[in-house]
């Protein structure tokens, strides 16, 4: 149903990247700000998603700075029985795949510890692309050097990043 794309978007997954304000979250200690949305100690964002298919691989994005956060995806609300807990530390833009096995499924985005911005937190069903500080006229000067699954990237102007394969799908640039 979803052609040759690699990954698919549940329909009617919305605001990914909170332009509505809270619009289609539901929300525990969530504040939205210019630069997405501020999760208190205790704070949650949570959205119901269904996909026509249960075997589809589907890959959520979360971006996050200030503290740390954790996202489930579950069979009930605020469960992570799909993929596991995932922990998303300040600084970090991380993707992760997964099948959910359902057709309806829960997203919660948690706060762990700080005081986190969560500035995306969606679904993905383009080719894999990850939030750097990196222009594109400073991508031909990167210098990188590669070990088993992480990537070492250094550029004068810019501190050292390290992109890492978390798993199938899923990166992290920190």
């Amino acid at each position: 149903a979803d052609g040759d794309a690699p990954f698919a978007a549940p329909p009617g997954f919305a605001n990914a990247d909170f332009a509505d304000g809270l619009a289609h979250w539901a929300t525990t200690g969530a504040t939205a700000t210019a630069d997405g949305v501020a999760l208190s100690t205790g704070g949650d964002l949570r959205q119901a998603a269904s996909i026509g298919d249960p075997d589809r691989l589907l890959r959520l994005t979360v971006q996050v700075s200030g503290g740390d956060v954790v996202a489930r995806v579950g069979t009930s609300a605020g469960g992570g029985d799909i993929p596991g807990d995932q922990t998303i530390a300040d600084g970090e833009a991380r993707a992760f795949a997964f099948t959910p096995g359902v057709t309806n499924f829960h997203v919660q985005i948690a706060h762990a510890s700080g005081a986190p911005v969560v500035a995306y937190a969606g679904f993905r069903d383009a080719p894999y692309e990850i939030a750097s500080p990196y222009a594109g006229g400073t991508i031909a000067r990167l210098k990188m050097a590669q070990s088993g699954e992480r990537l070492w990237i250094v550029e004068n102007g810019f501190r050292p990043r390290v992109l890492q394969r978390r798993a199938d799908g899923g990166f992290t640039l920190t």
